[in-house]
Order: C-alpha cells, then structure tokens, then sequence
C-alpha cells in the first residue's frame, strides 16, 4: 500500500512539474512576442545560460559584443533565480528571466519567440530530475565539435560561449554591476578572502593546509581574513579570521569580493567574479576530468598579470603541496 502510494505522488508530482513547466514556457514565449509586436523595430536576442555562476561572470562580454553587433538589440536572458544577482544591474540588458525548470528550457530551445537565440549550454550536460535519461542538447555546439570532453582543450570559457553566440572567438574582460552607491557594510577594510569549495570536490585543497596558509598570512600580512563560501566553513580559529560561510547573499558576497584587497582559492565561482573585479589572486588549479592542461579565464587574468595561477599539471588541484601555493604568495603586505 504505501509502495503504491509512494508510486501515485510521485507520478503526480511530475504531472504537476510538467504543467508547471509549459504554463511558464506558454506565458515565457507571449510575453516576448508582444514585446516584438509592440517594438517592431528591435531585435530580440534570447541567450540562455542559466548556470553555473563562474559560466555566466564568464560569458558577460557577448552582451557588449552582441549590441555593439546589433544596434537594436535587446537582450533576454533565462537564468536560475540563485543567479540573478550577476546580471540584474546590467545596463544592457532588457529582461531577465527565471529558468523555471530544465524542462522548461527543453522547450524553449524546441520552439523560441526571438528573432536570435543562443544556447550557450553544451549538450549533454543538463538533464531535467523528472527526465534523467533527457538532456538538454546543443546542435550548433555539435555542429561545431564543441563538447563536454573537449571544449577546454583550446579555448577558454569566454572563447566557447562567443563562437556558440556567433561571435568568433571572442576576448573581452567581464564585469559585474552593483547598484549605484551601494557600499559593503559588512567588514572593514583591508582584509584578504579566501574560497575553498567547489562544486567539485577535486577542485578543492585539503583543509589542513588552508589552515597552515591562513597562519603564513596572518603572520606576515597586517590583514583580516574572511572565508566566503556556501558549504562547510573551516574549522579555524582566529581573531583575524572571520567565516560567513553561509551566511551572505549572493548579493553581499559580490560586494565583499569587490573590496577585497586579496584573493584565494579554487578554480570556482568566486574566482570569475574576483576576475570582473580586477582583484589580485592566486587560483589554485590542478586536472580536471580529462582536461590536464587549461585555462578558464579571460580578461584581467588572462592579460593583464593579476593572477597568479597555481596549476597542478601532474594531478588535481587537491594534491598541490603546501610549498607549491606559499612560493606565489605575497611576501608582504599589498597595501
């Protein structure tokens, strides 16, 4: 009996998210064509990269790029609510939309109201949790031979998403807009951030020797240190140490990556925004999946020198040794 009934809510409840889905995509896809109804004249542009937080900092120069390209454009951007927060201030663009579901981004990839749209998702990677076995597909990635076990082996990730938006291989510096005169209230300057935990646990160092870099730092540098992160906070204890793990927005956390004065950590998220930011940084990096050798980033740290990049090129980012990270670290105070 309640294996049946286990069976029924879950049948209903993918009843329920498949409706979800469509009434969002039906109201998704009117609202654009009345946009277009009423503003003949513009180019609606439809990009959609809902995730991840480091692909969308990373992705910010085709929006320059694509109106500089089309005068007329008008950028629409689907992405995950958890995200807005990167690209809500954003002069350029017209309308932000919330990625419902993957399913509801199936269907929009299936039958779009713009006049472009561009999936800057490779395939296969994304599938909807009602449909494990459905993923959402990129025929022009495909078209092109950009994949999942390759798009890093020659370019960057600013470099994959420009050609998937028709921009050829494109090379600009994001950036990241806050409201007008809002200030990071939050902490007092100056203080050092670090950033310790991917989304993939083999992009990560081991805790142990976080904790022996964050005493070097504190020794030799007349700064605070503040670890930022969503998950596990180090256990570390100091009156120069300060973790809001977990405790600030998306939101809070750009403003305090802002006004940092120094950066550390993983190949992740926070490390794209430090890079839109222009904040000097040390990245540790390492293998990743079948990619042993590569480099994600554009703009400042890839030209201008801003980063020091540790890259473990003989395992992962996690069997870098203590010496390997401590030799780039400033030997004295940056302020």
């Amino acid at each position: 009996m309640f294996w049946n009934l286990s069976v029924w809510q879950y049948k209903w409840r993918k009843l329920a998210h498949v409706l979800a889905a469509q009434i969002a995509y039906v109201r998704f896809y009117l609202q654009i064509r009345v946009q277009k109804w009423r503003r003949p004249t513009d180019k609606f542009i439809g990009i959609l990269l809902a995730e991840h937080l480091g692909d969308i900092v990373a992705a910010e120069p085709i929006i320059e790029a694509l109106c500089s390209k089309f005068p007329s454009a008008k950028i629409v951007w689907i992405i995950k609510p958890a995200f807005r927060s990167i690209l809500e201030n954003h002069p350029k663009i017209e309308l932000l939309v919330d990625e419902q579901s993957v399913l509801f981004s199936m269907y929009v990839t299936k039958k779009h109201p713009f006049d472009l749209f561009y999936n800057l998702h490779l395939g296969y990677l994304r599938s909807d949790p009602f449909f494990p076995g459905q993923f959402l597909k990129n025929t022009k990635a495909a078209e092109m031979g950009i994949t999942k076990e390759n798009y890093l082996h020659h370019f960057n990730l600013l470099e994959v998403v420009s050609q998937l938006a028709d921009l050829g291989k494109l090379s600009g510096y994001p950036h990241i807009y806050l409201e007008k005169g809002v200030k990071n209230t939050l902490l007092q300057k100056p203080y050092w951030i670090i950033h310790r935990k991917s989304n993939a646990q083999m992009r990560d160092w081991q805790d142990s020797l976080w904790c022996r870099l964050i005493d070097q730092i504190i020794a030799e540098n007349d700064v605070h240190v503040v670890e930022i992160g969503v998950i596990e906070p180090l256990a570390y204890q100091s009156s120069r140490f300060t973790s809001l793990v977990g405790k600030t927005s998306l939101y809070e956390t750009l403003q305090i990556i802002r006004d940092a004065e120094y950066f550390i950590g993983v190949e992740s998220g926070p490390a794209h925004i430090a890079n839109a930011f222009r904040i000097p940084a040390l990245i540790l990096c390492g293998r990743f999946v079948n990619f042993d050798q590569y480099n994600v980033y554009s703009g400042a740290y890839q030209h201008d020198g801003l980063a020091q990049i540790v890259f473990n090129s003989k395992g992962t980012a996690s069997e870098l040794t203590f010496e390997d990270v401590y030799a780039q670290l400033p030997q004295k105070n940056l302020a």
